[in-house]
């Protein structure tokens, strides 16, 4: 019984991979369409948006205070298609007013997070 012996790359150990390592210096990218005034009282508000980054996207939250008080962070869902969609949650009553925001996080982020 013969043994074989194979590299990667052929010809290693003389051959080697190699590869940089960098800074990330690109933030994610962020389109979305504010929500103009609406009638809705019972249900949720939802919110889509797409979020691109030439790393990749880690999370999307979804930032929002009623009133000026404020609410935990909502982590958005991705669709499948790079687009994330959340929802602010009902009921609201009319003269209610909303602030919010959205935070995105590429795959690059090493901190503690939210």
């Amino acid at each position: 019984m013969m043994g074989h012996i194979t590299t990667d790359p052929l010809g290693a150990p003389a051959n080697k991979h190699s590869f940089w390592v960098k800074q990330d210096t690109e933030d994610p990218v962020i389109v979305h369409q504010p929500h103009p005034q609406h009638q809705r009282s019972r249900g949720s508000v939802p919110h889509l948006r797409d979020v691109t980054d030439n790393i990749g996207v880690e999370s999307v939250y979804l930032m929002y205070a009623k009133n000026g008080g404020s609410r935990p962070p909502r982590q958005d869902d991705l669709d499948g298609r790079r687009q994330y969609c959340g929802a602010i949650p009902g009921p609201a009553m009319v003269g209610d007013y909303f602030d919010y925001y959205i935070y995105a996080m590429d795959e690059s982020y090493s901190g503690s997070g939210l």
